[in-house]
């Protein structure tokens, strides 16, 4: 998101509480990383070790109800909205998604992001 969408007005304006917010010149938590943009995050609430569906199935489940207040933000020119899995395995996972999450993902307009990480 740019400056004109606050953080704040994202959680107003979609109704949902978020794990993260931050503003632009925000630090992150870890480093010295300055955000240079506004935005937010929705973590899947499952563990750690559980497959990818059960990950995105707890991100549709905590977002579902406010798809269209997601797809509204997400209709701004000046809004980005990604669902992003970063998977850590020793094995190449199945990379397979059903039907309902590819819909979701499409239906708030937003990108989907996987990275890769192996464990050696």
């Amino acid at each position: 998101m740019n400056e004109s969408v606050s953080s704040k007005d994202i959680s107003g304006q979609v109704g949902m509480s978020f794990d993260e917010l931050w503003d632009v010149g925000d630090r992150r938590k870890l480093g010295s990383i300055v955000e240079k943009d506004n935005g937010c995050t929705v973590n899947s609430e499952v563990d750690y070790s559980s497959t990818i569906a059960d990950h995105l199935e707890s991100l549709f489940t905590r977002a579902v109800d406010k798809e269209h207040s997601i797809r509204l933000l997400s209709d701004r020119a000046d809004v980005y909205i990604q669902v992003s899995l970063s998977i850590y395995s020793e094995d190449a996972p199945p990379l397979t998604f059903e039907r309902k999450y590819i819909n979701w993902i499409s239906n708030i307009g937003a990108s989907l992001d996987v990275d890769l990480y192996p464990f050696e």
